[in-house]
């Protein structure tokens, strides 16, 4: 039984490869009497070997050109533009050599496939940052004046989307995508009275905030291609509404440096002590602290070219916050850090920057001619 199987799959492989060494020798055969010009010959056999299954996408599309150009020679472009077609069906990103003839350059001008919709995969980077909206401050032994930094700190984000045809090259653009952007603040505050009522000190708080949330962007596209642009590059602007929903948010990685004042009334004079606090406890939980909607407007722009059957893309793009992220009725949800660390959560909306990495295919397209 072991015998049998492996002589099956022997032969299988073998199959296999003399059909594929069997179709390169054949295109091989086609493309000389091209270059010999040997035009109706080819226009014989070329079919025929189009016909068979099992070829590469890459040997359909050689042994189509080599059809297509000999109808070219013959003077015959009905059937030449036929066989094109044919060629961005099978490849909508088709693109020709550099040293093909120029009637089939003029060809390839005049007859382009437009995509109806595209689907895309994307995957990148984020750098995001709080812009402060209004101050808070509570009456915890008479608070001081303070200062609160919002910093850019990185994050990812992944998900999927479609490029819907409007009108010639205006899209409709939405995503479905999973995004983290983390911040990092610093609030630095003298406290004047503190609980010892011999002096009073200055703090430094640092910390991290990380923020995963859910997007649905949607956004109107325009793709255009310069004028003396002869590749297949192809550049876009976008301009769109992004809502995004909280799924969770944590604070971590406190840490406190604090210089406490104390008095010296024998001498009439004061000294400073510093100290400096560490805390490692796990991660905080402030989703019930946010709110859980997010709305932002972003602009962006983007560059993608063709690879293989599909586009990749760079893309950039700035998110602007809408809304206040901070829930004013749950604005003091750890009382230990307000009473402990006067940590005090400010309104502020949350801004980003991002750049992706794209990949599209396109789902339907529609073949036109430049020149109707």
């Amino acid at each position: 039984m072991k015998t049998f199987c492996t002589l099956i799959i022997g032969g299988a492989l073998f199959a296999g490869l003399s059909f594929s060494g069997y179709g390169q020798i054949k295109l091989y055969q086609i493309a000389q009497q091209y270059e010999e010009g040997r035009f109706e010959r080819v226009i014989q056999e070329a079919p025929d070997y189009l016909s068979q299954s099992g070829l590469k996408a890459s040997q359909r599309e050689e042994a189509l050109q080599y059809l297509t150009q000999s109808y070219l020679f013959l003077q015959e472009k009905d059937s030449a533009v036929a066989n094109y077609q044919r060629i961005l069906r099978e490849n909508p990103y088709f693109e020709p050599g550099e040293t093909a003839p120029e009637r089939f350059l003029a060809l390839t001008r005049e007859y382009v496939a437009r995509p109806s919709l595209r689907w895309r995969v994307f995957l990148g980077g984020n750098l995001s940052n709080g812009r402060l909206d209004s101050t808070f401050q509570v009456a915890i032994n008479d608070p001081g004046e303070g200062e609160k930094l919002y910093l850019p700190k990185g994050g990812w984000q992944l998900g999927m989307g479609a490029d819907v045809r409007i009108y010639r090259n205006l899209f409709l653009r939405t995503d479905l995508s999973l995004a983290q952007r983390n911040i990092f603040i610093r609030q630095e505050t003298e406290i004047l009275n503190p609980a010892r009522q011999d002096g009073s000190h200055e703090q430094t708080l640092r910390y991290r905030e990380y923020y995963t949330y859910g997007e649905l962007p949607l956004a109107g596209m325009y793709e255009f291609k310069p004028l003396r642009n002869k590749s297949q590059r192809r550049y876009y602007v976008e301009l769109g509404f992004r809502p995004a929903f909280l799924l969770r948010a944590q604070r971590a990685g406190i840490e406190l440096d604090r210089d406490d004042r104390f008095t010296d009334e024998e001498n009439n004079g004061s000294f400073w002590q510093a100290e400096e606090f560490d805390f490692e406890e796990a991660p905080q939980n402030i989703w019930n602290s946010r709110i859980h909607q997010h709305y932002s407007w972003f602009y962006g722009l983007g560059i993608r070219w063709p690879m293989g059957r599909g586009l990749l893309s760079l893309e950039f793009r700035q998110n602007q916050g809408l809304i206040n992220l901070v829930n004013p009725e749950t604005r003091y949800h750890h009382p230990s850090n307000l009473f402990d660390l006067q940590l005090i959560d400010d309104d502020f909306r949350l801004n980003s920057t991002s750049l992706t990495v794209s990949y599209s295919w396109l789902k339907r397209h529609k073949i036109i001619s430049k020149t109707n």
